[in-house]
């Protein structure tokens, strides 16, 4: 009678452990946006904080005069001859190599016009 006892209180128990594992692991899917809405997210906030307009000078000062990781200006031809249609659709790119957070890392792009002044920005996975 007791190790019945015993079984049935374990079984409860285990019932409503799993019960909770699984509502923790419906609320932590729920919760996480898929990677394409995190980076338009991020792509959203860095138009926040430099807006199309924004000097490039300005942009090479707030990130502290450190150098782009990549930087192309347009060719003498044009961009139709550069082998890239993500860049060769815009102006002058630079890509800037930082952090995102406390344990990640991150591209940040700028596309400029031929005034030097940011009329787009990008955000990528620094694994992308």
């Amino acid at each position: 009678m007791r190790t019945v006892r015993i079984v049935r209180d374990v079984s409860k128990k285990l019932t409503a452990l799993a019960a909770r594992l699984v509502l923790a692991a419906l609320v932590v899917l729920a919760a996480c946006a898929s990677a394409d809405e995190y980076a338009a997210e991020r792509r959203v906030r860095l138009l926040e904080l430099h807006p199309p307009g924004t000097p490039r000078a300005q942009i090479h000062k707030e990130f502290g005069g450190t150098e782009p990781e990549f930087s192309l200006t347009r060719p003498e031809a044009g961009w139709r001859t550069f082998e890239s249609a993500t860049i060769g659709a815009r102006a002058l790119a630079e890509r800037w190599f930082m952090p995102d957070g406390f344990f990640s890392l991150c591209y940040v792009w700028f596309y400029y016009d031929d005034d030097d002044r940011v009329v787009d920005a990008e955000w990528q996975y620094h694994t992308d």
